[in-house]
């Protein structure tokens, strides 16, 4: 199963709408307890499921906490991207930053939804 998050933005490279966002790999880091995502943005879900390329400069996110147990690691991630925002007053025991000047709570009110590849 593979996941992605759907929310309305603008792409800051291209300033075309992208709607569907998805994990393209991570790393995690046990000993620092970091979760380091790359992110690539698609026009809809359609472009997505049918292969074609992202739009834009992949985005690379921190996640300050690793999936632990038997989970769904990408599932997490995407997870932690949607839930936790403090600019708008919700916190959690999660802290996200970014690798560039990119807005790490972008994905913040995002809906998870998946597709089968």
């Amino acid at each position: 199963m593979t996941y992605y998050i759907e929310k309305a933005i603008e792409d800051s490279d291209t300033g075309a709408m992208v709607c569907c966002h998805s994990v393209s790999g991570y790393t995690v880091d046990c000993f620092n307890k970091n979760t380091i995502v790359t992110i690539v943005s698609h026009i809809s879900n359609i472009t997505l499921t049918n292969g074609k390329q992202p739009i834009g400069f992949p985005k690379e996110i921190i996640i300050h906490n690793i999936p632990t147990g038997l989970i769904d690691s990408q599932k997490w991630i995407l997870e932690q991207l949607t839930v936790n925002n403090v600019k708008n007053g919700i916190t959690d025991d999660v802290e996200i930053g970014c690798m560039n000047d990119i807005d790490p709570y972008m994905f913040s009110g995002g809906i998870i939804k998946e597709f089968n590849d």
